[in-house]
């Protein structure tokens, strides 16, 4: 670069496109999306105040509040000065100009219900929710990543983490190719692989967000504030029993591991288990098939406890059972110029809870083939070898 301001010419090989749900490359490229484009507005409001004396010892991430006043999301950034507040915006008839320092903080003292309460507003803008991916993940050497490939809404909190997988998909993919370790055709997987996945975690999100409108969170908010503050005491008692037997169907929405980490590449429903009737998004069963993430086990190394997952090298990884020297073998002739590491359990590390070999499934001579990004390539049970494996990997072979 020449100097602050002054226009850079870069060449690359490949472009990855990773500026975000309003970035300018995918219309560019004249990639269409598909869902929905606008579910609803809302107005991000950052502010700095001492909520401590509201919070107690152990303060909650989000807090919902439902009131005539000035209902809306509360979240913490730190737990006790620095917070968002998230509340309905309509920019058919109003604008973020409307919104100046002295009303938010305002908005603020009414939402809390602290009419003396020191507000620092530090910033102030809107935010569309959307429900949208993108057609097609690659437009010749140009890849889109993050939420400029995707965008849901935030009830689940699965945007960043889908794009930090994608990252993490994409990323060794492209390494493998510059590096000239595999063909340009191993890229078309990324799309292959992480589209369904976020498709899935779109139309999750939109469940979620339809669920939380039964407790107050949404449309319904001004209608359901009001029966909770009716001056007739038994109006506001049923909303309250309504409310409360309307929480529990959130679980999916807090507590949905399965989906976020149980899809496995390659298999027909993205959010569930294999072969047969999908999970629910709550019911995470770790499973050492090829496509699925490598599942957490403890071991021993060097006299100190680590998972499985601290096992792994930014290239391949074979774990193998006690006798699997054989594979170990095979593995080490294969992929010239491919960084690759080979585990044995029994003589690398121990299975500190004797869990390891019944969950990675290779039991006293099996392997198991973990690529770059935590899934599984190959497994000892399908037959063939990990050298064939990984060859038809690294060749994009389906």
């Amino acid at each position: 670069m020449e100097g602050a301001g002054k226009r850079q010419i870069l060449h690359t090989c490949y472009v990855v496109a990773a500026d975000g749900a309003t970035g300018g490359l995918r219309d560019m490229l004249g990639i269409a999306m598909d869902g929905s484009p606008v579910l609803g507005h809302q107005l991000n409001i950052y502010f700095h105040a001492d909520l401590s004396p509201w919070m107690g010892q152990d303060p909650a991430l989000l807090i919902w509040l439902i009131n005539s006043a000035s209902p809306g999301l509360l979240i913490g950034m730190d737990g006790a000065r620095r917070w968002t507040f998230q509340r309905s915006f309509d920019p058919a008839v109003e604008s973020p100009q409307d919104y100046p320092p002295e009303r938010c903080a305002q908005i603020i003292r009414d939402a809390v219900g602290a009419t003396e309460l020191d507000v620092d507003i530090r910033s102030v803008g809107p935010w569309t929710m959307t429900a949208r991916t993108a057609k097609t993940y690659r437009s010749g050497r140009v890849l889109l990543v993050g939420d400029a490939a995707h965008q849901f809404p935030p009830t689940g909190g699965l945007g960043m983490n889908s794009g930090l997988a994608d990252a993490d998909n994409l990323g060794w993919k492209l390494a493998a190719v510059l590096a000239g370790c595999a063909s340009d055709a191993l890229l078309d997987s990324y799309e292959r692989e992480r589209r369904p996945v976020a498709v899935d975690n779109a139309r999750h999100s939109v469940l979620n967000a339809i669920r939380m409108a039964e407790v107050g969170i949404g449309p319904e908010t001004a209608r359901i504030a009001a029966r909770l503050e009716s001056p007739d005491p038994s109006v506001a008692a049923a909303e309250r029993r309504r409310i409360a037997e309307a929480v529990p169907l959130q679980r999916p929405h807090f507590d949905a591991l399965n989906q976020e980490i149980g899809y496995i590449y390659g298999a027909s429903r993205h959010a569930g288990g294999v072969g047969g009737a999908p999970l629910a998004a709550t019911d995470y069963t770790p499973t050492a098939v090829p496509g699925a993430r490598l599942p957490h086990a403890w071991v021993e190394r060097d006299g100190e406890r680590v998972s499985t997952h601290d096992l792994l090298i930014p290239g391949f990884t074979l774990i193998t059972g006690p006798g699997g020297a054989a594979w170990a073998d095979v593995f080490a002739e294969t992929g010239e110029g491919v960084a690759k590491r080979t585990v044995v359990i029994g003589r690398d590390v121990t299975s500190s809870d004797g869990r390891c070999p019944e969950l990675l499934r290779i039991g006293e001579d099996g392997a198991i083939l973990v690529r770059p990004d935590g899934h599984i390539a190959w497994h000892s049970a399908e037959g063939a070898s990990p050298e064939s494996a990984l060859a038809a990997l690294l060749d994009a072979v389906e």
